[in-house]
C-alpha cells in the first residue's frame, strides 16, 4: 500500500509538470527546419499564406515561461509543415479556471516588450489572488496559455522569396 501511495504521487508530480498542447488541423507534406513566430498579424501579408490549424500549448505559470511554450510549438509546427506561428494570445490564468478564454487574460498586441512587461507586473501584482475576490481568498497556481495559428508560406509566395 506504501508503494501504490509513492507511485501514485510520483506520477501526479510529473503529470503536473508537463506541457500540454493541442493541435487541429493538417500536416502539410514534410516537415521543415525553421518557424518564425510572429506576434503582430499586422506584419504579415495574410495572402501569402495558407491556414494549417490552430494549436494551444500550456504549462503551469511557474515551472514554464512562454518561452518554453514558444519552444513546443515552434517543434509541432515544424513537424506539421509550417512556416510561421501567428501568436492569437498569452494567457495567464488561475488553474481552475483552466483555459477558459476571456478570464483573467493578459494579451500579447505587438512586438513590443511592454506589453510582456505588462504581463510581469501583472502576475507580481496579482499572483495568489483573482481579480474580483478578496485578498484573503488565494488561488494556489495559474496556468500559461498561448493560442496559436500555423500558417505555410503559398507556393506563390515562396517562389518569390527566392
Amino acid at each position: 500500500m506504501k508503494q501504490l501511495a509513492i507511485f501514485c504521487a510520483a506520477a501526479l508530480a510529473v503529470l503536473s509538470g508537463c506541457i500540454s498542447y493541442e493541435y487541429d488541423g493538417k500536416v502539410s507534406g514534410t516537415p521543415t527546419s525553421t518557424v518564425e513566430i510572429c506576434t503582430d498579424a499586422s506584419k504579415l501579408n495574410m495572402n501569402e499564406y495558407s491556414l494549417l490549424g490552430t494549436a494551444s500549448a500550456s504549462g503551469d505559470s511557474v515551472n514554464y515561461s512562454r518561452y518554453e511554450l514558444f519552444e513546443k510549438l515552434s517543434g509541432e509546427a515544424k513537424k506539421c509543415g509550417a512556416d510561421i506561428i501567428l501568436v492569437i494570445s498569452h494567457q495567464v490564468v488561475p488553474s481552475s479556471v483552466g483555459r477558459a478564454d476571456g478570464i483573467n487574460a493578459s494579451f500579447d498586441q505587438g512586438d513590443s516588450n511592454t506589453s510582456w512587461q505588462q504581463i510581469g507586473r501583472d502576475m507580481d501584482s496579482t499572483y495568489g489572488n483573482a481579480r474580483g475576490r478578496g485578498s484573503n481568498e488565494s488561488i494556489g497556481s495559474y496556468t500559461r496559455v498561448i493560442r496559436a495559428k500555423f500558417l505555410k508560406r503559398n507556393n506563390s509566395a515562396a517562389a518569390d522569396k527566392k
